[in-house]
Order: C-alpha cells, then sequence, then structure tokens
C-alpha cells in the first residue's frame, strides 16, 4: 500500500515538473527587443510651416491662430486652421481673405520638399483643408451686424456667416455657401477689373483710415482739425 501511495506522489511530481518545463521554454528568460517605432509623417516640418505661415497671417491679415490639427494616419489626410480676427469685413472682403490664404498655404504645403512626400493626396487642395475665421469684435456683433461673422471651407465649400447669421429679427442675408472655386473665380475676376478700370491717381487720405466705428458727422470733424496727408491710398 505504502508503495503505491509513493508510486503515485512520484508519478504527480513528474507530471508537474514537467508542465514547468514546457512553461519556461515558452516564456523564457531572455530579454526581448522592444518593437521599433516607424515616424509616419514628419510632424515639425508641417508645424513649422503652419506656425511660420500664421506670423505672416497676423501681421498682414490681423489674423491670430488660435488652434489647428494635421490629421493623419500612416500619410495626411486633412489639416485644420482655426483663427480669430478684430477686423470688420464685407462678403468681397472675407471672400479675398480666405482666398488669398488658403492659395498661399497650399502653395507652401505642395512645394515642401519634405512635407509633399507624406500627402495623401498630391497636390493637396482646398478640398483637404479645413479653415475657420471668427471675428469677435464688438462693433462687428453689436453695430455692423451685417458684417461677416465667421467664415469656413470644409470638404471645398466656402461658408460666410454674417455677425447676425444666428439671430435675425429684421432683413438679413445671414449666410452664403459656394464652392471654392466659386469664390476663388469671383475674386479673380474682381481683381481683373480693378486692374482694368480702377484709377490710379492721388487721392487725400485721412490718417484715420477707414475706421468704420466713427460715425459720420465726427468723421468730418476730425478731418476739418486734422491735418491731411497726400499720398496713394493703399490698396
Amino acid at each position: 500500500m505504502e508503495s503505491s501511495l509513493y508510486q503515485n506522489e512520484a508519478f504527480g511530481m513528474t507530471r508537474y515538473l514537467g508542465l514547468l518545463l514546457i512553461i519556461a521554454a515558452f516564456c523564457g528568460c531572455g530579454t526581448s527587443q522592444p518593437p521599433k517605432m516607424e515616424k509616419a509623417i514628419d510632424a515639425t516640418e508641417v508645424s513649422r510651416q503652419i506656425l511660420t505661415y500664421s506670423e505672416k497671417l497676423r501681421f498682414q491679415k490681423h489674423l491670430q491662430l488660435e488652434d489647428s490639427v494635421v490629421y493623419y494616419n500612416s500619410k495626411i489626410n486633412r489639416i485644420r486652421l482655426d483663427f480669430s480676427s478684430m477686423d470688420v469685413l464685407d462678403i468681397w472682403e472675407a471672400r479675398a481673405l480666405l482666398v488669398d490664404l488658403v492659395d498661399e498655404f497650399l502653395e507652401r504645403i505642395n512645394g515642401n520638399a519634405i512635407i509633399y512626400r507624406d500627402l495623401g493626396t498630391f497636390p493637396f487642395t482646398a478640398s483637404d483643408l479645413e479653415v475657420y475665421i471668427y471675428f469677435k469684435s464688438f462693433y462687428n456683433h453689436y453695430v455692423k451686424l451685417d458684417s461677416v461673422g465667421m467664415i469656413s471651407l470644409k470638404q471645398g465649400i466656402a461658408s460666410y456667416i454674417a455677425s447676425d447669421g444666428f439671430d435675425c429679427e429684421g432683413p438679413c442675408w445671414r449666410k452664403r455657401n459656394e464652392y471654392y472655386f466659386q469664390s476663388r473665380n469671383f475674386i479673380t475676376f474682381k481683381r481683373q477689373g480693378e486692374a482694368l478700370y480702377k484709377p490710379d491717381t492721388e487721392s487725400d487720405f485721412n490718417i484715420f483710415g477707414d475706421e468704420r466705428y466713427i460715425d459720420p458727422e465726427t468723421r468730418k470733424y476730425l478731418n476739418r482739425i486734422s491735418p491731411r496727408i497726400k499720398t496713394n491710398r493703399p490698396r
């Protein structure tokens, strides 16, 4: 009886020892190398282009970059740019601002020797961009309500929303949607007409510029008491 008990115990230990050897063989105690991470895109160069261009827009177009996002997997699929501004623009000025911004940014991205290899589609077009510009001035929201309150570009559609576009009780144009290529054509044709017919003559230039929050009577008074500067009006 005792001999049988010892035999069973020895068999059980042998079985467990074999199981431990199998586990040790699979697990091992050697060091494993971490997976090699491959760089999907050159994020540094994309960031450099966005930030340097946004500084140009800040000084020349009065646009402040609020946020930017690059959407990608193995390639860049879409780029989003969010701006704010204190300027007051009508629909034509808003179109010109969007067209100038988008055209130059696309030229910078498509012409960059590092970035163009990371683009999901080449060349990048307006359909591959998202652009949002918010106009935040007090004058814009409480005085000149027919001015543009927001510009957006998404999936190739440009939208121009009036400052009273979300709360309009009287006559207002609210919102206008058009394909980006239409906005671009409108501005191109308008500039062609200006080049042909706009007189290129000197005119009196008010040192107060075209600040629209000054009412007409106050402007007349200021013009009488202030010195006048003879110069070419900037375009």
